[in-house]
C-alpha cells in the first residue's frame, strides 16, 4: 500500500504525515517537527525556522515544495488554497489530545484517521542499498566483538565497544539500545548492560544494529569466550535455536503469509521441548524504524512481498540459567530471500587473549593486565586518547607437531607447549597411508589432562586430513569427534581425468557428506600444491566448492 493508495482508498484531497518517520520516507529529510502534505500531484513540506535553509538545499525531490511554518495561520491559508477538505491523518501515530488540538485550530477540515503502518513495509532499491551497507557495518562489529571480548570485561564495556565501533565504521548511530546478557542474564529478551562480569564458559548474547542514511540494521548472536566448558544443556539449546531459525529463515519467500513463518520456527522448537521458553514472535519488519510492520509472528497473516525487509530471531530463555538468540535481515526476492546479515550462525568459543612479551629469551607467556591502555582496553577509550602499552600483544601461536608413540597426543601437545605455542595441528594417522592405531592407543583422557594443565583450549587444535583422504569416508571425523576436536584441514583436490568444474562438485558433493554425517565438525579448506593437484588449487576454485556446500557455518579456509 503506498500514498497513492491511500489517498484514493479513502477518498482523500490529501494526506497528512506528521511522524517523522513517515517523513523522512516520503522526502529524505530528517527533522523533528515538521508537516507533510501529501496530495495526488505533489507534496507540501511545512518545517519552522530550525530547518527552512537545510530542507531547501538538501531535499532533491522537485514535487517537494518546501515551506516555512510559523503558526496555524500558515497551515489554514494553504489548506484554503489547495481546496483540502477531507485530510487524512496517521490515526496509529497521532494521540488523542494531538487531534483535538487540530480540530480546534482547523475546523473546516474534515479529519480521517488512515492506518499508515504497513504503508513502508516494501523497500525501493535506494531504502535496500542503505539496509543492506547498515548490516555490513553490523556484521564488521560482530567480528571486532570477537577480536576484542576477553574475561574480565563487564556486560556494559561490551557495549561501550560496539558503540565505540559503529562509530569508527561508519554508522550514524545505534539503531536501539543495545543489549548485552551474559550468563544467567541470558534468560532475560531485553535485559541491559549491567556491571557484571562476563566469565570464561559463559554464553553471551549481544542483539545490536546500527542506522547508515536513516535506515536500520538488528542483529543478535550468541557466543562464549573458551577455558571453561560451557553448561551442555545451553549447548543443546544454542543448537535448537540455530535450526529453528534456519528453517525459519528457508521458509522466506514471496506469497507466504507471515504467521506461517512463525509456525514453522515455534513447531520446531517446540518438538524439541522448549516451546514454553519461546516468548517473543520470530521477526519484524525493518526499515526507517527497527520494528516496524509486518510482524512475523501468529497474529499477523500479512503476505510477503519482494522488497520487503524482516527479521527471523528465535530465543530460548530458561531462568536461573541462560538463554540463546541469533537473529539475521532478510530481504525478501522474487525468488526467495538473500541474508543481509552474513557472519557464522555457528556457536564460537573465542579464544583466551593471551598477552606475549618479547624478550632476549623468546617469547614468555604473560597474563594480560587490565591496564588502562587503549589497545588493551579500546572499549574504554573511544576517542583514542589512553596510554599506550606498545610491549604487548594478543597472540595465538600455532606448531605442527607430530603424534608419536609411545607418549602419543599427551605428547605432542607437551611438545607443542615447549616451542611456546598455546595451539597445535595434528595428524591422527600417517598421512601417506589410511592405517590408524587404536583411539586407546592415543591416550585422550592425558590428552586433555595436559590441555588443562597448560592452558590450552582444545578447539584450539586442529587435525590435517590425510593425502589420500576419501571424502565419502566419515571414519576420520568420528574419531575426531570421540576425541572431542572439531576443525579438520582438508585438502580437497587430487590428480582427476575429469573437468574442473564436474571434479569441483564431487568434492562439493562428498564435502556435505561428511558434514551430514557430522554435528561438530568443522572443515578447513587447504590449496593443494605439488603433484597431482589438479582442482583445489587457488582461493578461486575453494570459493566454487565454499558456495555450495549446504551447511556454510561448518566450512572455512585454511
Amino acid at each position: 500500500m503506498n500514498v497513492e493508495e491511500i489517498t484514493t482508498n479513502n477518498n482523500l484531497d490529501a494526506m497528512l504525515f506528521f511522524s517523522p518517520e513517515n517523513r523522512f520516507w516520503l522526502t529524505d529529510f530528517q527533522s523533528s517537527l515538521g508537516f507533510l502534505f501529501v496530495t495526488k500531484l505533489e507534496k507540501y513540506l511545512f518545517v519552522d525556522g530550525r530547518y527552512i535553509t537545510d530542507a531547501q538545499k538538501s531535499i532533491e525531490d522537485k514535487k517537494i515544495q518546501v515551506n516555512l511554518w510559523k503558526n496555524w495561520a500558515d497551515i489554514k491559508k494553504f489548506l484554503q488554497e489547495k481546496n483540502i477538505q477531507r485530510l487524512g491523518f496517521e490515526k496509529e501515530y497521532i494521540t488523542v489530545a494531538q487531534l483535538e488540538k487540530w480540530q480546534t485550530e482547523i475546523s473546516k477540515v474534515d479529519w480521517v484517521g488512515v492506518e499508515t503502518s504497513k504503508a513502508r513495509m516494501v523497500k525501493n532499491e535506494k531504502e535496500i542499498a542503505r539496509i543492506r551497507q547498515a548490516a555490513e557495518i553490523t556484521d564488521q562489529v560482530y567480528q571486532k566483538v570477537l577480536k576484542t571480548i576477553r574475561p574480565g570485561m563487564s556486560e556494559k564495556d561490551l557495549a561501550k565497544l560496539i558503540l565505540a565501533s559503529f562509530e569508527e565504521i561508519g554508522a550514524e548511530g545505534l539503531s536501539f539500545d543495545t543489549i548485552v546478557v551474559s550468563g544467567k542474564n541470558g534468560a532475560l529478551p531485553h535485559g541491559q548492560p549491567s556491571n557484571k562480569i562476563i566469565n570464561e564458559g559463559e554464553l553471551i548474547t549481544a542483539d545490536f544494529g546500527c542506522k547508515y542514511h536513516g535506515y536500520c540494521s538488528d542483529f543478535t548472536r550468541t557466543f562464549a569466550i573458551s577455558g571453561k566448558e560451557v553448561n551442555p544443556k545451553l549447548k543443546d539449546i544454542y543448537q535448537v535455536v540455530k535450526e529453528a531459525q534456519w528453517q525459519g529463515i528457508q521458509a522466506v519467500k514471496a506469497g507466504i503469509e507471515c504467521s506461517k513463518i512463525d509456525q514453522v520456527v515455534r513447531d520446531y522448537i517446540q518438538k524439541k521441548g522448549y516451546g514454553e521458553y519461546f516468548a517473543h514472535s520470530t521477526g519484524h519488519g525493518l526499515g526507517i524504524e527497527v520494528h516496524e510492520a509486518p510482524s512475523i509472528s501468529v497474529r499477523d497473516d500479512t503476505v510477503l512481498q519482494p522488497g520487503m525487509v524482516i527479521t527471523i530471531e528465535p530465543g530460548i530463555y530458561i531462568p536461573e540459567l541462560g538463554g540463546v538468540r541469533i537473529e539475521d535481515d532478510v530481504l525478501v526476492t522474487k525468488n526467495g530471500y538473500e541474508l543481509l546479515t552474513k557472519s557464522p550462525r555457528e556457536l564460537i568459543f573465542v579464544d583466551k587473549v593471551i598477552a606475549m612479551r618479547v624478550s632476549k629469551k623468546g617469547l614468555d607467556e604473560k597474563v594480560l593486565k587490565q591496564a588502562d591502555c587503549r589497545h588493551c582496553q579500546p572499549w574504554k577509550f573511544p576517542n583514542d586518547n589512553g596510554t599506550d602499552c606498545s610491549k604487548q600483544y594478543k597472540l595465538i601461536i600455532g606448531r605442527h607437531v607430530p603424534v608419536k608413540s609411545p607418549h602419543s597426543l599427551p605428547g605432542a601437545v607437551k611438545e607443542a607447549w615447549g616451542y611456546g605455542a598455546n595451539a597445535l595441528m595434528i595428524y591422527l594417522g600417517a598421512p601417506q597411508n589410511s592405517r590408524r592405531r587404536p583411539l586407546a592407543e592415543l591416550k585422550i583422557d592425558g590428552f586433555k589432562t595436559v590441555l588443562d594443565e597448560k592452558g590450552i583450549d582444545i578447539n584450539n587444535v586442529v587435525v590435517h586430513g590425510p593425502y589420500v583422504v576419501n571424502l565419502a569416508n566419515t571414519s576420520k571425523v568420528a574419531r575426531m569427534e570421540e576425541i572431542g576436536l572439531k576443525t579438520f584441514v582438508l585438502h580437497p583436490g587430487s590428480a582427476v581425468n575429469t573437468p574442473t568444474e564436474e571434479a569441483l562438485t564431487q568434492v562439493v558433493k562428498g564435502i556435505n557428506l561428511v558434514l551430514e554425517k557430522s554435528s561438530t565438525v568443522r572443515i578447513a579448506l587447504e590449496t593443494m600444491c605439488g603433484r597431482g593437484s589438479e582442482v583445489g588449487i587457488n582461493f578461486e576454485q575453494l570459493k566454487y566448492i565454499i558456495d555450495r556446500v549446504e551447511q556454510k557455518e561448518r566450512i572455512g579456509v585454511c
